[in-house]
């Protein structure tokens, strides 16, 4: 007699080693083969998995990775004693986010509780024109 709970199927199966390999990736101290892992799971699985089950669920792997990735290099740099680098460009993601944020506290701009904007339909010019009318045709002859 096998119980229930020790009958697992293929999701949950596959559940269970995809938790596997993102506490793998969270806890790997090479981040390029936890983003080589991210990049195989992208193309290999992430398409297919939305076309097969089709439930917005799966997109939450993807996020699960990321977070996973993200997390681990965050916590390992958290411990180390060096400080991190700012990238050549850095400076340029740090401006763009501060006037993201200014946006955001402006007064003046839509608020997005209320949704995007419908678009503004400009009238059309010829609408104001006579409609043309078409020359009476001649009766078709039997």
């Amino acid at each position: 007699m096998t119980s229930d709970l020790l009958t697992f199927g293929p999701a949950a199966a596959g559940a269970v080693i995809f938790l596997l390999v993102a506490a793998w990736c969270f806890s790997h101290r090479r981040v390029d083969q936890s983003l080589a892992v991210l990049g195989l799971y992208l193309g290999l699985l992430d398409g297919y998995l939305k076309l097969r089950i089709g439930s917005p669920v799966i997109t939450l792997g993807r996020d699960i990775l990321v977070a996973a990735i993200a997390g681990g290099a965050l916590l390992r740099s958290m411990n180390s004693q060096h400080p991190l680098p700012i990238p050549p460009l850095g400076g340029l993601v740090l401006a763009f986010a501060a006037v993201v944020l200014i946006e955001l506290f402006n007064p003046s701009a839509p608020s997005m509780a209320q949704g995007p904007r419908p678009p503004v339909l400009h009238p059309d010019p010829r609408a104001d024109r006579p409609a043309r009318t078409r020359r009476a045709q001649a009766p078709a002859l039997p």
